[in-house]
């Protein structure tokens, strides 16, 4: 069964080794790559991690060998789905102007420095917020940081850079960093930055290797710094000051003799596990408990609705206004908190076959946003690239997770679509350039 475990990964990896050679330089620009990759560190990348550091996961204790197979075979026929349909539909990268982009987001109000600032500010005291007790009158803070910071950071963080071409690009992160390490969030770091990084590629804006591979040593340095920090104080809650957590992190930092190898790994290789659960479901379908369908549907839609529309969502049980508890609630399973994700939870909406229908219209969709992408300068298109490119870094939040970033993304969407409509640029009368290559800028 391990050999099948293998094979299967081994799939996952020429799906991606497929990707890139036809994407080339446009892969981290693409919402597709950026989709399978993160698929891949679940359901693939995990599998070589669970090996080389056994008896870490405690979930491989609830289920078996042949369990974890099943369904990683299973994620692999999804995830070729999802490949062939989405590079059969992508098309070259249509003619694009940086100049007439610069010029259309210097002329939306919603992308003006004073605003984005005014926005990331707010944005990340939210964030900070958001760690409170959902039950101690943390609701709103906690629901506006899940539904907007991740959107609003990545915006200002990326908007910023482009602006300046990619210039300084290494300075505006280390701020941004230090910023997002004060949250506790190893997963917030990583994600801003690649998202950023991944706006420069979809612009044809291109950033020196030295200067990614400072970025790689810095991101590396947090996770293990906060992972630290986490075996000293514990978890950030909403009480602690900034200065209070940047101390506690530099204190892990400046103690190296502290840092525990054990620690970081225990309190990591259980994180990308998306297998394990998947496993769990897929073996409660075969013993006859079926699918969760259209009901967990509803329910997930209906605590979608905004709490002002409907108060009394806070007095529902709890597997009615959560995902996963709705599943393990379905499925009678040990009432713990899982690592499912995205792909997972499809498995408990649709089956087997659901699944697999989902990875094939997923490929067919994301193909056609990344084709529209690639070519459009349109400030509202802009928005919602970068809205729609964290959903792929935002799997572990699952298809609820998911409903919210776009409920998000549609609201900014919306504003910027207002704000643009009053200042639109006639095409006409614009002199656009030729189209700007992949630009190279010193740091």
């Amino acid at each position: 069964m391990q050999l099948l475990i293998f094979l299967a990964v081994a799939i996952q990896i020429a799906l991606l080794v497929a990707m890139v050679m036809r994407l080339r330089k446009r892969s981290l620009g693409s919402i597709g790559f950026l989709l399978l990759a993160a698929t891949f560190v679940y359901h693939g990348l995990t599998e070589f991690a669970q090996v080389l550091f056994p008896d870490r996961n405690p979930y491989r204790d609830m289920t078996t060998t042949a369990g974890v197979a099943n369904f990683t075979l299973l994620m692999s026929v999804a995830m070729t789905l999802f490949t062939l349909t989405y590079l059969l539909r992508l098309r070259r990268p249509a003619h694009f102007s940086f100049r007439e982009l610069l010029e259309r987001l210097d002329r939306t109000y919603l992308l003006k420095w004073p605003v984005l600032i005014g926005l990331g500010v707010p944005s990340f005291i939210f964030l900070l917020r958001s760690q409170a007790d959902l039950n101690s009158g943390g609701y709103w803070t906690a629901g506006l940081a899940y539904q907007f910071t991740p959107i609003i950071l990545t915006l200002s963080f990326a908007t910023i850079c482009l602006k300046l071409a990619g210039r300084y690009f290494l300075s505006v992160f280390i701020v941004f960093s230090i910023l997002l390490i004060a949250s506790g969030s190893r997963f917030e770091v990583i994600a801003t930055a690649l998202l950023a990084i991944s706006a420069m590629v979809r612009y044809r804006v291109s950033l020196p290797v030295r200067t990614l591979l400072v970025i790689s040593i810095i991101l590396l340095v947090s996770m293990i710094a906060i992972t630290a920090s986490r075996g000293t104080y514990g978890r950030f809650n909403s009480g602690e000051s900034l200065s209070f957590r940047l101390g506690a992190i530099a204190t892990a930092i400046a103690s190296p003799d502290d840092i525990r190898l054990d620690e970081i790994l225990d309190d990591t290789i259980y994180r990308f596990d998306g297998n394990s659960f998947g496993a769990l479901i897929l073996e409660r379908q075969s013993d006859g408990y079926g699918v969760t369908g259209m009901t967990q549907v509803i329910t997930t839609l209906k605590y979608m609705i905004p709490s002002f529309l409907y108060p009394n969502k806070l007095d529902l049980e709890e597997y009615q206004r959560n995902e996963e508890a709705y599943a393990v609630e379905f499925y009678a399973l040990p009432e713990i908190d899982y690592a499912s994700d995205f792909w997972t939870m499809l498995l408990c909406y649709g089956g087997s076959w659901g699944l697999l229908m989902c990875g094939l219209v997923l490929g067919w969709v994301v193909a056609g946003i990344d084709n529209w992408l690639s070519g459009s300068s349109d400030p509202t298109a802009y928005i919602v690239g970068l809205g729609i490119s964290t959903l792929p870094a935002n799997l572990e939040l699952g298809v609820a997770g998911a409903i919210y970033i776009l409920r998000a993304l549609a609201v900014l969407a919306v504003v910027a679509w207002l704000v643009s409509s009053k200042h639109k640029i006639a095409l006409t009368s614009v002199k656009t350039s030729p189209p700007v290559p992949y630009l190279t800028q010193r740091t």
